[in-house]
């Protein structure tokens, strides 16, 4: 019985490893509908420190919708949805954001999911894009638990030669 339990233990120990590794990924409701955003006062590129109105329907009534503004993502603006499920809101963009292209979305629930409007805008000020982040983002696992796993692996298999060479010998 004892024998058992030990034989037992580096599967386990390899199942716990395994499980430190594994990452988990947070989806959106789906499915992801997506519609364009309506500007109706724009006529060429946006200002920063300027406001802007937008607008776009298609949402649940009284959905939140929130208003971002995506190269490097900033939130201007949440609103709710009317009873017809329209939104519109006036949002500002900050004095300091970087020229360039950039796309404005408006995201909320829908009858069928989740509802995402955007619209491609130009922000003026040259050709300045603003500066380079400083680190690449992150889009893997830590270093740490993948040595982690492979440490406890190789417990593991160490376990099992060892435990193998006692009772061969006996």
């Amino acid at each position: 019985m004892k024998q058992i339990k030990l034989k037992l233990l580096p599967i386990l120990v390899a199942f716990f490893a395994c499980l430190l590794s594994v990452n988990i990924a947070y989806a959106q409701d789906y499915p992801v509908v997506t519609g364009d955003l309506e500007v109706p006062d724009l006529s060429g590129p946006i200002e920063p420190g300027s406001s802007i109105t937008i607008s776009g329907g298609g949402f649940s009534p009284g959905a939140d919708v929130t208003v971002v503004i995506r190269s490097e993502p900033l939130e201007l603006g949440t609103t709710t949805a009317d009873a017809t499920g329209f939104m519109s809101i006036e949002v500002t963009l900050p004095e300091d954001f970087p020229a360039g292209d950039h796309t404005l979305s408006a995201t909320g629930f829908s009858p069928d999911g989740t509802l995402v409007l955007s619209l491609p805008v130009e922000v003026a000020g040259g050709d300045d894009l603003g500066e380079a982040p400083d680190a690449l983002a992150f889009t893997g696992s830590s270093l740490v638990q993948a040595l982690l796993a492979a440490g406890a692996i190789a417990a593991g298999g160490l376990f099992l030669v060892r435990l193998s060479r006692r009772t061969s010998t006996v």
